[in-house]
């Protein structure tokens, strides 16, 4: 997650920190074309090779009448997203969606708690007929790259939520780091930007459903936070997933075939206290004997002498932080939390400390806490 290479390595590709890039004077057009195509957005496939279509997977969609309000043409949009899916899910799985249904969703839930709204979505529909029940909610006015406040999943099932993108913030930013452009131009980026992580966000809740775990690599879909990078899925949650849809069609709600799967497999791409979690609440630990091949763990906290890279951290407070990585290093991941998670409140501003909690808190499954840490990393890295 960090370079060795670098004292402020970047955790995330930011939207900040790339059209930071834009601005800078001595930059030569290679590079900037570069920057601005990476802006757009990777392609996203599902690997080299082409399955056949085993199966079609049934959607039906629940709009919030905010999220209809804010966004005009909202269905034919998503019918054509989903439909655009199929570029990663036909190669990768031999899946295809389609919206079966869309319906008016009159949500109670305050949409700033997607979980309240997936527990709320989950209530109304038990998802009778089709294969997954997508709910759409509107936007929060602030820019943000953290999945958990994009969308929400149920870890596996039927449901997830999309909250609508907020887009003022990225078309500012894309606006004024290329105010030489022609309109026209950076509309052009804009919507190629919108149309990816439209794409990945979807990709990533539904990958949820199916028992998917958030990777390491910041190039797949089920990284934690977002970036123009993302690709496509790991080698290791592809076959998770691809396990998973054993118990998909037709539908097995013990999901017995990614509990077997998850009790037998281990990958270092994965953070293990989510894997855990999941197997947990399948009833699957200590149902088979695992042999430990999972690497260890990477290294995550910054790199540089810590007392120049925490001036400003009182000397008790160091201590903490060095425990912290001791405990981490030797594997004691819930006591390296312990050590760290009391210096993040106390230290918003120290981008090595907001880093490290950053991919602690995933490790551990601290989902809320990751991302505070990881907005606030981002933040300090696009100032650095």
């Amino acid at each position: 997650m960090s370079s060795r290479h670098s004292r402020f390595p970047r955790p995330f590709l930011a939207l900040l920190i790339l059209v930071a890039a834009g601005c800078a004077v001595a930059q030569n057009v290679k590079t900037r074309k570069r920057n601005i195509e990476a802006l757009k957005g990777a392609e996203v496939s599902g690997g080299e090779f082409e399955r056949p279509i085993e199966h079609v997977g049934r959607i039906r969609v629940y709009a919030s009448q905010e999220y209809r309000a804010q966004r005009a043409g909202w269905e034919t949009r998503l019918r054509k997203m989903v439909d655009s899916s199929g570029q990663v899910l036909g190669p990768a799985f031999g899946l295809r969606l389609e919206v079966v249904d869309t319906r008016v969703w009159d949500a109670e839930c305050d949409t700033e708690s997607l979980h309240d709204c997936l527990n709320e979505l989950v209530a109304l529909d038990a998802g009778e007929g089709v294969d997954w029940v997508v709910g759409l909610v509107s936007s929060v006015p602030r820019f943000t790259e953290s999945f958990d406040e994009l969308g929400m999943a149920a870890l596996p099932g039927r449901h997830f939520v999309l909250r609508d993108l907020f887009a003022a913030a990225e078309r500012k930013a894309i606006n004024d780091s290329f105010d030489q452009m022609t309109a026209s131009k950076r509309d052009d980026i804009f919507k190629q930007r919108l149309k990816h992580k439209r794409l990945v966000v979807f990709l990533h809740e539904w990958a949820h459903t199916m028992g998917g775990l958030h990777s390491r690599r910041q190039d797949t879909i089920l990284y934690p936070a977002y970036n123009a990078d993302v690709a496509g899925f790991s080698e290791d949650n592809m076959a998770l997933i691809d396990a998973s849809l054993v118990d998909r069609f037709p539908f097995d709600p013990y999901f017995p075939t990614l509990r077997e799967y998850l009790a037998n497999t281990k990958s270092g791409d994965w953070f293990a206290g989510e894997r855990d979690r999941l197997l947990a609440s399948l009833g699957g630990v200590g149902a088979h004997p695992v042999q430990n091949t999972e690497p260890a763990p990477p290294q995550i906290a910054v790199a540089g002498d810590q007392d120049e890279i925490l001036a400003g951290v009182s000397l008790e407070d160091r201590t903490r932080y060095a425990k912290a990585k001791e405990q981490f290093d030797a594997r004691d991941l819930e006591g390296s939390w312990e050590s760290l998670e009391p210096l993040l409140k106390r230290y918003p501003d120290s981008y090595p400390i907001q880093h490290f909690g950053c991919g602690l808190a995933m490790h551990v499954g601290a989902r809320q806490e990751a991302g505070e840490a990881c907005r606030r990393a981002i933040e300090l890295a696009g100032s650095q």
